[in-house]
C-alpha cells in the first residue's frame, strides 16, 4: 500500500523542517518553562496586644519581640487603671443625690472629702436660711461660692483622671504603631485584630 497523496508526502517531510529548525516552531512547540520555585516560608502568628499579627518566621527578630512585650505590658496597664474606677455617689442627709460619678478609686477620698465639704456648707446654708436674724443676699453669696468651689474642685478631679485615662491610652497607642510599623517592614501583616 503505497501513500501517493499529499498527506503522505508532507508528514513524511515533517521531521526535515524541525531539523532546519524555525524559531516560531520551536517557540511553539517547546514546553513552557515554570519559574524557579522558592522554598516554602513558613509564616507565624504573633499574638500582642489584642491583635494576632502574621510574619515570616525569619523575620521575628528580639526587636518585634521587645517591641510586643512593651505593648503587652502598656495594654495590662491601662486595663488595670480601668479596673479600679468605681461608681462614687455624694449623698446629702436626706439620701438625696447630689453628684454620682465613676472615679478611680485612688481618687476616691478626695472625692468624698470634697463631697463632706459641701454638704457641711450646704447645712449651713439651710440654718442660715432658716435663722431670720441673718442677711439673706450675704447667706446666698456664700451658698454660690461654695457651690462654685464644690464644682471647680469636682472638675478638677476630673480632669486629672482623664489626663491619667490619655496618658495611658497615648502610651498603648504609640507602642501599638511602632510595633507595627516593625511588623510591615518586615513583610508581616494584621491578621486578626480583637
Amino acid at each position: 500500500m503505497g501513500c501517493r497523496s499529499l498527506v503522505c508526502v508532507l508528514v513524511a517531510a515533517l521531521p526535515l523542517l524541525g531539523a532546519c529548525g524555525s524559531p516560531d516552531r520551536d517557540a511553539a512547540f517547546a514546553k513552557p518553562s515554570r519559574p524557579a520555585v522558592p522554598a516554602r516560608e513558613v509564616w507565624t502568628q504573633l499574638p500582642c496586644g489584642g491583635t494576632t499579627y502574621r510574619i515570616r518566621s525569619g523575620k521575628l527578630t528580639g526587636v518585634i519581640d521587645a517591641a510586643c512585650e512593651e505593648l503587652a505590658q502598656a495594654v495590662q496597664t491601662e486595663r488595670g487603671y480601668r479596673a479600679t474606677i468605681v461608681r462614687f455617689t455624694c449623698r446629702d442627709t436626706r439620701e438625696r443625690i447630689v453628684q454620682s460619678l465613676l472615679v478611680p478609686s485612688h481618687l476616691l477620698d478626695q472625692y468624698e472629702s470634697n463631697c463632706r465639704e459641701y454638704l457641711a456648707a450646704q447645712d449651713a446654708f439651710e440654718s442660715a436660711l432658716r435663722d431670720r436674724s441673718q442677711d439673706h443676699k450675704t447667706v446666698w453669696q456664700t451658698h454660690r461660692a461654695e457651690a462654685s468651689r464644690f464644682n471647680t474642685r469636682t472638675n478638677e478631679l476630673a480632669k486629672a483622671h482623664l489626663a491619667e485615662m490619655n496618658d495611658l491610652a497615648r502610651r498603648t497607642r504609640a507602642d501599638r504603631e511602632a510595633l507595627e510599623h516593625l511588623i510591615k517592614d518586615a513583610g508581616g501583616s494584621i491578621e486578626i485584630a480583637g
